[in-house]
């Protein structure tokens, strides 16, 4: 029989549905529920119903037991006095609309602060990744064991002792590299991932379509595979059936095997994956091209996999000392490498919105504390009419939460809409980065409400009102002195606030200061990938070179054009090991690395990068002449000192070509403003020459006409190329600080907030001396008093209050100070300009808040004041 076991589970539900009943019926109706499954037991008994019926004749009505218990619970006194409660909360706040409004968005935007703040945090930090087992997932990385800070790439044949080393259960060796996507009537630029066969392994994914790479697929001479990334699918093919289609990349028909779930995202900002099929110069050890990626063998601490990787990289240190001396091989888990460097701003920002949060709920206990002052009388009527000190507390912390609620529900909205202005101020947003308003973020939300209600309720109780409601609430000391204690709180976590934003907004300023080395204003810039199928010749990618900057310096509105590989702030770097002849090969590990670019001989001049000692790159530094390069100043300056370079011969490859320093150019900061200039190579275009390569033209007028030019000319130089990045180069200097800058922006909009918080706190002290001492003030008037001594009658416990908690505030950003040094450019945590425009500011706006009601004071009528109570 079927109805046992569905008997055991309604009784079940019902068990639980009691809880909710009150204490003094459960008995009782626990005895009548569990007569009322007997009864529906035996008659199931009896027809022999099937188990469909059994069920709903069971199980269904022991769901409704929790609507039964319920229904009973609100009809308790107790129930019924909360319902009171809170509709007369209700009803008062809708006698005070300007009240209720300021303090429900006031306490809104805290909490939608908050909100925003935890929603990029547990997008970038807390969420799971979608890989199996995402926390066995990490990251090689190939150190300098002398400059940890320097990372170099992987050489395919250490990706492969990296796997046999026992500690790891798959590697995958990957490479970004983008694509000609040929579609109907368009070409596009495609990121890509060139990956190993074990990509679907080591990552932990499934194909949502197809199926992913297998062994033998990443040799030289297999047929060209594509798995297709489920965004690509969607957007360029409409989610249409793929397995088996052919797509062009590059001009080279490729089998769709599968689609990927949108998740993936390795390597970063692949939308398509082909196998990885290295040859030639690329599978050696001095070539260090691959990103390395990593799965933890099962029952295999990380401790231990870095362990087994250090015995490895040490053994290829000593068995090929050229290649690998000095090198150290690390596991990063994948989360950690990711998001190390965003950690200290994610922590700033919570702490920021944790002041915030504390700043609006200090403001809304001062508030409360002067609605209750002004309600005395109120409170004095319902004690004479035989209300208990605990129904009055009972009915101000019920109207502490109502009115929380009402700001958590503004708080919520607002912070969706705060997330996705977050979302759209990240330029380039990684697939990683996304945050969304989920269940946990709601949660913390409601937490957030229970908890500012929490701390601001209690406020007017703990200044007496609890023991005294009828007398206390009229305005004693300890609510005078409770609202100085709220208002000093204000101004010193005010302070803290300020500071920081104000230190944010000095180092803003320092970086965007900065001269890049060379001009941005004017200079329109966009990549393009020649394929490797159709350009297979250096001679047949110079061609189309020379034919992209003619055909492009022919336009009226462009005034000079030319080629760079790697476009500073947009590229990337190619970092190369070089020695001087005389040196030795070997010296190479003991020189600094330099940043190579090869660039047309119009480069210099289109980007106003001067060339100070020696010449330029000339037309004549073609395939045929000697071999050429420039350097920068930095190089110059600290590797030759007194020496001149000029003549000097230096090799950056294997097997050596040596080239003649011709020329050094000023220094140029390539990825990042905040960095330090560094070792620069400039070889001619022509003497070597790669199928990625960037365009660069110095517009005459405005520089969207010239970008739209430029993507029209790659289109008709080459129907299968699409161009790629097309900005001008003033924006992208712009967005390389675009960390800082949001930054700068979210903490200074809390400062202004929480000043003009801290400002209100200050006008209701001294409102509240006023309406306190309006008798007293009419009578000074009236013997003879003069203005300055009546404002500083009023502004006095005010201007006490305020400069104790300016005090405060800078000791605690003092102190906190070092806390915020990463995040700092050009600017000491401790900077004395920042503090006094902070203190002094403070102080002006202290003395305006404090200004308005004593104005009013002093305008009191000395008659007037004498007939008030």
């Amino acid at each position: 029989m079927s109805s046992p076991p569905f008997g055991a589970v309604a009784r079940w539900l019902v068990g639980n549905a009691a809880i909710f009943v009150p204490r003094r019926h459960r008995e009782r109706w626990m005895r009548e529920w569990e007569a009322e499954i007997w009864h529906r037991e035996q008659r199931l008994a009896r027809d022999g119903a099937g188990s469909g019926r059994a069920f709903l004749q069971l199980v269904g009505p022991a769901l409704g037991s929790f609507v039964h218990a319920g229904w009973l619970r609100i009809q308790t006194p107790g129930f019924d006095a909360a319902r009171q409660d809170i509709s007369f909360a209700v009803r008062s706040y809708r006698r005070s609309p300007g009240f209720t409004l300021a303090a429900v968005l006031t306490l809104g935007l805290g909490i939608a602060a908050n909100v925003a703040v935890l929603a990029v945090i547990e997008g970038a930090l807390l969420r799971p990744y979608a890989y199996e087992d995402a926390e066995d997932l990490a990251v090689l990385v190939n150190r300098d064991v002398e400059r940890p800070d320097l990372m170099l790439g992987w050489s395919y044949p250490d990706v492969e002792a990296a796997e046999q080393s026992g500690a790891l259960s798959s590697v995958m060796a990957a490479d970004w590299d983008p694509f000609n996507l040929r579609l109907d009537d368009r070409t596009e630029w495609i990121g890509g991932g060139l990956v190993s066969s074990s990509m679907f392994e080591t990552l932990g994914i499934q194909p949502i379509r197809g199926r992913g790479f297998v062994e033998g697929e990443d040799q030289p001479g297999a047929a060209p595979v594509v798995v297709l990334g489920e965004r690509l699918w969607r957007q360029a093919f409409g989610a249409k059936e793929m397995i088996g289609e052919t797509v062009w990349l590059d001009g080279q028909g490729y089998e769709v095997i599968g689609v990927a779930p949108a998740a993936t995202d390795v390597p970063e900002g692949a939308d398509l994956w082909v196998p990885l099929k290295p040859t030639g110069e690329r599978l050696t050890r001095r070539t260090h091209w691959l990103q390395a990626y990593a799965r933890l063998a099962p029952e295999t601490e990380w401790s231990e996999a870095q362990a087994t990787l250090d015995v490895v990289s040490s053994r290829l240190a000593a068995e090929f000392v050229d290649t690998n001396e000095g090198r150290s091989f690390e596991a990063i888990p994948l989360r950690d490498y990711r998001t190390g460097d965003l950690r200290p701003a994610f922590i700033a920002l919570f702490s920021a919105v944790g002041l915030l949060l504390l700043i609006v709920c200090a403001n809304l206990a001062s508030l409360l504390l002067a609605r209750s002052t002004n309600r005395g009388g109120e409170f004095g009527v319902r004690q004479a009419l035989g209300a208990s000190r605990g129904r009055l507390v009972r009915q101000m912390l019920t109207e502490s939460l109502v009115l929380a609620g009402m700001g958590g529900l503004v708080g919520l909205a607002f912070g969706t809409w705060a997330v996705g202005a977050l979302g759209r101020l990240v330029s380039e947003q990684p697939v990683w980065f996304a945050p969304t308003i989920d269940p946990s973020v709601v949660g913390f939300a409601i937490v957030l409400t229970f908890l500012s209600a929490a701390l601001f309720g209690t406020a007017p109780l703990l200044a007496g009102a609890a023991r005294e409601l009828g007398r206390s609430v009229r305005g004693g000391r300890g609510s005078r002195r409770s609202r100085d204690v709220l208002v000093f709180a204000e101004v010193a976590l005010s302070t803290v606030l300020l500071v920081a934003s104000g230190l944010l907004i000095r180092s803003l300023s320092q970086i965007t200061a900065v001269d890049p080395g060379f001009e941005t204003e004017g200079r329109v810039s966009g990549t393009v990938q020649l394929p490797g199928a159709r350009y297979d010749s250096d001679e047949n990618v110079l061609q189309f070179v020379d034919r992209l900057i003619e055909t492009t310096e022919a336009r009226p509105d462009v005034a000079s054009a030319a080629v760079v590989t790697r476009m500073p702030f947009r590229s990337g770097t190619n970092q190369v090991m070089w020695w001087e002849d005389g040196q030795g090969e070997n010296a190479f590990r003991e020189n600094p690395q330099a940043e190579l670019n090869s660039v047309t001989p119009g480069y210099f001049e289109t980007m106003g990068i001067e060339v100070r000692h020696g010449r330029r790159l000339e037309v004549t530094d073609d395939y045929d002449a000697e071999e050429v390069v420039v350097i920068s100043e930095t190089f110059a300056r600290e590797f030759f000192g007194s020496r001149d370079p000029l003549g000097v011969r230096i090799s950056f490859s294997y097997p050596p070509r040596f080239a003649r320093v011709v020329g050094v150019a000023e220094d140029t900061k390539h990825l990042g403003l905040e960095q330090d200039a560094r070792f620069q190579i400039y070889a001619p275009f022509a003497q070597r020459p790669t199928s990625r390569l960037t365009i660069i033209a110095l517009a005459r007028g405005e520089g969207g006409a010239v970008g739209a030019g430029l993507r029209q000319i790659v289109r008709e130089a080459d129907s299968d190329l699409a161009i790629s990045g097309l900005s001008m180069v003033s924006d992208s200097v712009a967005d390389s600080v675009w960390r800082l800058r949001l930054l700068t922006r979210l903490f200074w909009a809390f400062g202004v907030f929480a000043l003009l918080l801290a400002a209100v706190g200050i006008t209701g002290i001294v409102s509240q001396a006023v309406a306190r001492r309006t008798r007293e003030i009419g009578i000074r008037i009236a013997l003879g008093a003069g203005a300055g001594q009546i404002l500083a009658l009023v502004s006095r416990r005010v201007g006490r209050v305020v400069l104790a908690g300016l005090v405060a505030g800078t000791g605690a950003a003092i102190a906190l100070g070092r806390l915020a040094e990463g995040a700092l450019y050009g600017v000491e945590p401790r900077d004395p300009f920042t503090f006094a425009v902070v203190v002094g500011g403070f102080a002006l706006v202290g003395a305006i808040a404090a200004w308005v009601p004593a104005r009013r004071a002093m305008s009191i009528d000395p008659a007037n004041a004498l007939r008030a109570d």
